[in-house]
């Protein structure tokens, strides 16, 4: 049995998520059945469709691509169109559609109750449904015993992102930081459900040693981006890069830091960004949601509830022994891309044999 896998949206060269994964199931064999990954519109699988000896999934990972648009009417003929043709895949094809959840709603998404009835049709519609915190599977498999809901946690990055010869020394020089000064990370595409602004906050608002720094390194846009600079306002320990960053520098600013420091909204399911810095031995400070629940305190960072337990842990972290690089990558590197793989691939199997 053949089983062809379409992505939707189609995978991204920057989306490191989706190419790790589907390059463990491209061409690699389960049990009776291979599996072949193609990317192609929604509008293309239905173009093409036909009736045949091979099995078709249509993998769903960001809902809003069914339906988003920043306009009311034309969200609602997207979600129309997309999902009648979901529908005719299904009934008359015999395609399968399976959905991995990353969030409880779409973070860019302008019309709250547009996304909550498109995530409603979906789940619907979806022959099966992916859940990567095993905190939140157990509770939506209980909830829901008569859907097909699987949990295949994140794989991690290690060796996904090629390093530099780069010392930390030197890559601190470069955003102005000194060899002793004790660099909280925030990093990645800065954006107002990852709360950055509530980071400064605390940050500002406690009194800290002059060597703890906070560098907040990503791109911004907009009013957020100016709210941001407004928040910070020229203070001397918090450096804000807003910067688009580009694969071959990833890993040079994990180097460069003692801790990845995150908050998130409760929106929040997968955190690619806490799995990467993890991957490369650079232990996280994070708020306790879902997303966190790979993260031990001690171990590979430290859980905070709310403000004010954020501020005790920067205010212990001199006196903080850091988790070692190794102790922090070891408490991830068994969640491989090829485990996660397989038992995606036993999920697609067994929808078919229903």
């Amino acid at each position: 049995m053949k089983i062809i896998i379409h992505p939707f949206p189609a995978p991204a060269d920057n989306n490191m998520f989706l190419k790790l994964l589907y390059k463990e199931v491209d061409g690699h064999g389960f049990n009776d059945a291979v599996f072949k990954v193609e990317p192609r519109s929604l509008l293309k699988i239905f173009k093409n469709a036909r009736r045949g000896k091979d099995k078709h999934v249509i993998h769903v990972h960001w809902e809003a691509v069914l339906y988003g648009s920043k306009f009311v009417i034309k969200s609602l003929i997207l979600m129309g169109v997309n999902f009648t043709m979901l529908f005719i895949l299904k009934k008359i094809y015999g395609m399968k559609i399976c959905w991995t959840m990353h969030n409880f709603k779409s973070h860019d998404y302008p019309h709250p109750l547009i996304d909550r009835f498109g995530r409603s049709m979906l789940f619907s519609i979806a022959d099966a449904l992916i859940i990567m915190q095993e905190s939140v599977y157990k509770e939506w498999y209980q909830a829901h015993p008569q859907k097909d809901i699987r949990y295949i946690p994140l794989g991690n990055y290690i060796g996904a992102y090629t390093p530099t010869l780069k010392s930390s020394v030197e890559i601190r020089k470069e955003f102005g930081l000194q060899a002793d000064d004790i660099v909280l990370l925030s990093f990645g595409t800065v954006k107002p459900y990852k709360k950055v602004d509530e980071i400064i906050k605390v940050f500002k608002q406690t009194n800290l040693d002059s060597k703890i720094k906070l560098c907040i390194i990503g791109s911004a846009k907009g009013p957020y981006a100016t709210y941001l600079d407004e928040l910070i306002s020229s203070h001397p320990d918090i450096i804000f890069k807003n910067m688009f960053v580009k694969d071959e520098e990833v890993v040079d600013i994990l180097k460069m830091a003692d801790y990845s420091v995150f908050w998130y909204d409760d929106t929040v399911l997968t955190s690619a960004g806490l799995t990467l810095s993890l991957s490369y031995g650079t232990p996280v400070i994070v708020r306790d949601i879902p997303a966190a629940e790979r993260v031990r305190d001690g171990l590979n960072g430290f859980l905070f509830n709310n403000a004010d337990e954020l501020a005790d842990i920067f205010k212990k972290l001199p006196r903080t022994s850091r988790p070692s690089k190794e102790q922090v990558i070891r408490s991830i590197e068994n969640e491989s891309w090829a485990l996660e793989a397989k038992s995606f691939m036993q999920l697609c199997a067994d929808i078919f044999k229903r």
